[in-house]
């Protein structure tokens, strides 16, 4: 049986640094992750199908990632389920639950292995409390969600 996750704690630890999560309970030994030399982020694997992103210079947390379809090979899935509203399963769900998207991206074509996709919706989460966190939900060319980020706000959205 699948556990239901709270998005919650990752929504409250976005903008918050390195140090402050691990001194809150997140694991100090999680191997940190350069996607190449030189990059301005790092990222830590949580957990399957999760990854958090953090700028390297100022050690904060700037989105939360999850992965509900691999779209590339070797990425693991979240096999779980979120906590209410954020477990849409489909893109007609989301605009239910969350409304008009702020910003939205019709379907497009990526390059190989991902090819086309559904576009993505994004939300202020303002009237969950959460005024500097941007959701985004992505979709599969089927528009089922796909993954779902937790970011910290642009300021031009």
């Amino acid at each position: 049986m699948k556990r239901i996750v709270a998005v919650e704690p990752w929504l409250e630890s976005v903008n918050r640094t390195y140090a402050d999560l691990v001194e809150n309970g997140l694991d100090p030994n999680l191997r940190h992750i350069k996607l190449y030399p030189g990059a301005e982020d790092f990222y830590l694997e949580p957990e399957p199908g999760v990854s958090f992103e953090f700028d390297s210079d100022s050690k904060m947390l700037k989105a939360v990632a999850i992965t509900i379809i691999r779209r590339v090979d070797l990425a693991p899935e979240f096999k779980d389920c979120l906590s209410e509203p954020y477990g849409c399963l489909d893109k007609s769900a989301v605009r239910t639950a969350w409304g008009s998207p702020l910003r939205t991206s019709e379907p497009l074509v990526m390059p190989e292995p991902i090819g086309k996709t559904g576009g993505w919706d994004m939300y202020r989460l303002s009237g969950a409390g959460f005024g500097y966190i941007d959701l985004i939900y992505s979709y599969t060319k089927d528009f089922v969600v796909s993954g779902l980020v937790l970011r910290g706000a642009e300021d031009e959205a």
